[in-house]
């Protein structure tokens, strides 16, 4: 016969079991502390998919005080006349408008999680009046709301020390004053101490040059004008200060009348150039003195503070308001550009919105803003996905989020909890699992989720270490007890066992010959015990064809009672010789070739039959075509 060009495989994929450790799961393990109990169980789901069922439960022995955040909150409303106006791409009033929008941002803040919120509401025109107390009553909330009528001038300053009266006889960890006006202020209260400006506290220094310190109880402006006139303006003596002038000698500048500086001090200047000397005098000690062309003399100039608009009281008392320690927001509706400017330096730092129509949408973002500030980490515990990088050790679990039906997240708590709930970050593979709002009533809670594992990547030198996996890196139960001490409880991680199974290759190079393995071909998995579909992926068939010299023709899967037609079944470890598939792989035929498969085989085989048809009946040890 022919020396045969191109070699006959028979290749067998022989999955061999090693290193079974086969529990399944892992029942509860419980790290009591006192009053806490915590565990965590994982059992394989679906072995064909690595898929695990993972169960956190928390066991409060007794109600747990968890410490809440206490916040409080003063709506500053304006009800002044113009805000019964309707707006113009709005068909409500803007009092119907604020009403609605002002109920709405009362409902969401008393629904700020693991909070103590309380809000008060304040109402002003010509002057302020407290129309609710702090409360966390939602219906006694709407009703002095929703009592508003508006009528009259603009004292938002008024409004602004109500709320910080307010403020002043309460202890709070968060304290938040939220103002709304649609206008300029009309009224304020007539200052009795002035000092320059700075930008302290968000001060519009380059509006009002000036601030007011003190105030009497006299209200000055008219109700109707920003402006202040006639008796209404007042002034301060100013500030002194010290201007810089060049003194040269052409031109002539006399310096009689000017200021020396020496080492800090002004001193005034005596004496005429012409005379050829100058004096300073330091208390009727009068020294000589030299002057150059360049040198740099002073004049002198007494400011007088006028205060001449409704802004200074107002943006002065939001001020003081800031520097008592609250944080201001502030929302100007419908308003104007020196409206906008008194709205601005009213707030703190980053807090000044403008509505229109949006006005709800304002509400309700200043709402989120306070709920990043107020909400109490209540009790919460941090859940990471198991996952491992260590050389021949590596794995990873994902949580399955994307079948609510399948593979549903489940939460449970005692009843009485409110606002339970798990949320799952695919970025860090973590789920925070918020046990409830207040404290933690005694009882069961749960967290029930599924999550995979990457088989698919654990392959060869990835995962040839692994005997077993964590479904969690240490998951941890953490809140703050009534007494302001952190406690925190470990969750032990359950840890389920995997096997592996061995690819091994083996060859023929000639109908007659014996079959040899191919070590260097040799190489491992990652299986689950109990998995039954594992086939001969289309990698390991292309791994045995190497060069296209060796053509798959059938495949059979386990040896013995283990025999199956379509996929390997994955046995403990004392049947593992029982796991093994067998791959036969034949010559090519044509051009002298021969091929030996099985006549069934051959007519299944339709993709490749048009090659084959030309020598279908020659058999093996005859010579092709």
């Amino acid at each position: 016969m022919k020396e045969l060009s191109k070699k006959i495989l028979t290749f067998v994929l022989t999955l061999a079991i090693i290193g079974l450790y086969t529990l399944g799961g892992i029942g509860p393990v419980f790290a009591d502390t006192s009053n806490i109990g915590v565990s965590k169980t994982a059992s394989w789901y679906d072995k064909d998919q690595g898929i695990a069922k993972v169960q956190l439960t928390v066991n409060a022995k007794s109600t747990q005080i968890v410490k809440q955040k206490t916040t409080r909150i003063v709506l500053v409303l304006d009800r002044s006349g113009s805000m019964g106006k309707a707006l113009t791409d709005s068909g409500k009033s803007k009092i119907e408008m604020l009403k609605d929008s002002a109920n709405s941002f009362v409902d969401n803040v008393l629904n700020i999680p693991n909070a103590d919120v309380q809000v008060a509401v304040v109402s002003y025109a010509g002057d302020a009046s407290t129309d609710s107390p702090f409360s966390d009553d939602k219906t006694d909330l709407h009703s002095a709301i929703n009592g508003i009528r508006a009528n009259g001038g603009t004292n938002t300053q008024d409004g602004i020390k109500t709320a910080e009266s307010l403020m002043s006889n309460v202890t709070a960890d968060n304290k938040f004053i939220v103002v709304l006006s649609d206008g300029e202020p009309t009224y304020s209260y007539k200052g009795t101490a002035a000092v320059a400006a700075t930008t302290a506290y968000n001060y519009d220094s380059t509006t009002w040059p000036y601030r007011l310190t003190a105030f009497s109880d006299t209200v000055v402006g008219s109700g109707g004008d920003y402006y202040l006139y006639g008796n209404d303006k007042y002034s301060f003596s100013g500030t002194t200060t010290y201007d810089e002038v060049t003194y040269t000698t052409n031109p002539y500048v006399n310096a009689h009348g000017y200021y020396y500086l020496v080492d800090g001090d002004y001193y005034y200047i005596h004496g005429d150039w012409y005379n050829g000397y100058y004096y300073i005098d330091n208390n009727s000690n009068f020294k000589r003195i030299t002057l150059e062309d360049g040198d740099k003399i002073y004049s002198k100039n007494d400011h007088e503070m006028t205060i001449d608009n409704n802004g200074y009281g107002t943006v002065s008392e939001a001020y003081n308001a800031k520097a008592a320690g609250n944080t201001l927001y502030s929302i100007g509706f419908d308003t104007g550009t020196t409206a906008n400017k008194v709205m601005n330096s009213i707030a703190s730092a980053g807090n000044y919105y403008t509505a229109g129509s949006d006005l709800s949408s304002v509400f309700s973002q200043i709402a989120q803003s306070i709920q990043n500030i107020a909400a109490g980490s209540g009790a919460v515990v941090t859940d990471p996905m198991g996952s491992s990088t260590a050389a021949g050790k590596e794995f990873k679990f994902k949580a399955i989020t994307n079948d609510a039906k399948k593979y549903p997240i489940t939460v449970t708590a005692p009843d009485g909890m409110t606002k339970y709930s798990a949320d799952y970050d695919a970025d860090s593979d973590t789920f925070t699992w918020n046990l409830g709002d207040g404290n933690l009533k005694e009882g069961t809670y749960t967290l029930t989720y599924y999550v995979k594992l990457n088989l698919s990547e654990l392959k060869g030198a990835t995962g040839k270490d692994l005997e077993s996996v964590l479904t969690n890196n240490g998951a941890t139960l953490a809140y703050t007890d009534g007494s302001g001490t952190k406690q925190t409880v470990d969750f032990t991680d359950p840890s389920l066992d995997v096997t592996h199974y061995t690819v091994e290759y083996y060859y023929k190079d000639t109908p007659e010959g014996t079959y040899t393995k191919d070590d260097s071909l040799t190489d491992t998995a990652v299986a689950i015990t109990g998995c039954s579909n594992i086939t001969a992926s289309q990698k390991m068939k292309d791994t045995g064809e190497k060069d296209s010299t060796y053509v798959l023709d059938s495949v059979k899967y386990g040896t013995g009672d283990n025999e199956n037609t379509d996929a390997l079944k994955v046995l403990p470890n004392k049947q593992s010789s029982e796991n093994v598939i067998q791959t036969v792989l034949p010559q090519i035929p044509g051009n002298g070739f021969c091929d030996f498969r099985s006549e069934e085989n051959l007519q299944q085989d339709s993709q490749r039959r048009r090659v084959y048809i030309q020598c279908a009946e020659m058999r093996c040890g005859r010579k092709c075509g």
